[in-house]
């Protein structure tokens, strides 16, 4: 029973110490929009997104992570007619920076032999910062800043002993519904309901990430139990 405790501690301590990293990279990808204008579309009329990202690693499982990006949005009223004659268009862009907490479902780390693979979760905070240009048909009702919820699903490849890939699909939800600019109660001419402020927008993101790892041990190889990880 000893014995096994010992192993414990040791693969435990062993995979700290393989575990103090960081690594940086750039994303690039596609995102769209889900508001009062495309209610049920994730991949609507997608456009780029890039950015740069910072990782830090708690231990194979846990890590944290910076993203700053820069979308650009475009979007066009699934419903002609409902606003105008002509259907309402909004073209867009807005910079990011996020803060997430990730969860791997199995061990991992950039330059491991045996851990090369996972797929996890994330979640966590942000700000969004909107650069908006509006058709003369949309309403100017709209808060520029907005917090922002990250969270999504992704998965991560070790390629070499500095280089990974990440390949992730985040929803961004706003904390306000001024993404698009429509007022928060907007009326069509028959006095009907087309935007509800109770509800909120969103930006879906799906993309890749090229990172290196900067390794933040010391220069002395890290052992686990049964040969090297």
């Amino acid at each position: 029973m000893k014995k096994i405790i010992v192993l414990l501690i040791f693969n435990i301590l062993s995979f700290n110490l393989l575990s103090q990293t960081m690594e940086t990279g750039i994303y690039g990808g596609a995102v769209s929009y889900l508001g009062d204008l495309n209610k049920h579309q994730v991949f609507h009329k997608i456009r780029p997104v890039y950015g740069i990202t910072a990782r830090y690693n708690f231990n194979p499982r846990v890590s944290t992570r910076l993203d700053v990006k820069y979308n650009n949005v475009s979007v066009k009223e699934q419903n002609p007619g409902v606003f105008n004659e002509r259907p309402l268009s909004i073209d867009f862009s807005t910079l990011s920076a996020n803060i997430v907490g990730e969860f791997n479902f199995y061990n991992y780390f950039i330059g491991s032999k045996k851990h090369t693979i996972s797929p996890f979760l994330f979640g966590g905070i942000g700000y969004n910062y909107n650069f908006i240009t509006v058709d003369e048909s949309a309403s100017a009702n709209f808060n520029r800043n907005a917090l922002v919820i990250p969270f999504g699903v992704g998965v991560k490849f070790s390629l070499t002993s500095k280089l990974g890939v990440t390949i992730d699909w985040t929803m961004n939800r706003m904390m306000n519904d001024w993404l698009d600019a429509l007022p928060e109660h907007y009326y069509n001419n028959e006095k009907q309901q087309y935007s509800d402020g109770s509800t909120k927008d969103y930006l879906s993101q799906i993309g890749l990430t090229l990172l290196y790892k900067i390794d933040l041990r010391s220069k002395s190889k890290c052992y686990g139990v049964g040969g090297r990880y």
